[in-house]
């Protein structure tokens, strides 16, 4: 047993390494994909300075109008996706990732 003070200061890395492997133990999909839909929508918010109390739907629409996409293709990407298997996570986790980025660079 090692004795440390508190509190203790934990990466940001390590902690979201920890949850995934915590969701990737008891198979938590629907909780995982939850998560990162929601730290998405909070980090596109804040980019187009829409307020912490903006709508998935105002996100969405901000996000449609930045990159010149159809509003029900990123609804369909950002909100109405459920990933069933780990493979399709990891696949949409990497697309809302490149549609994030593509949205920050502009």
């Amino acid at each position: 047993m090692v004795f440390e003070p508190l509190p203790v200061v934990v990466k940001a890395a390590e902690t979201a390494e920890g949850r995934a492997r915590l969701y990737q133990d008891s198979r938590a999909l629907r909780l995982a994909a939850d998560t990162l839909r929601a730290g998405t929508l909070t980090r596109l918010a804040r980019h187009f300075k829409l307020g912490a109390d903006a709508t998935p739907d105002a996100v969405v629409d901000a996000l449609a109008y930045r990159l010149g996409r159809p509003v029900p293709e990123m609804q369909a990407l950002l909100l109405s996706t459920h990933p069933e298997t780990e493979g399709h996570l990891v696949q949409w986790a990497q697309r809302m990732e490149q549609i994030e980025q593509e949205a920050m660079g502009r």
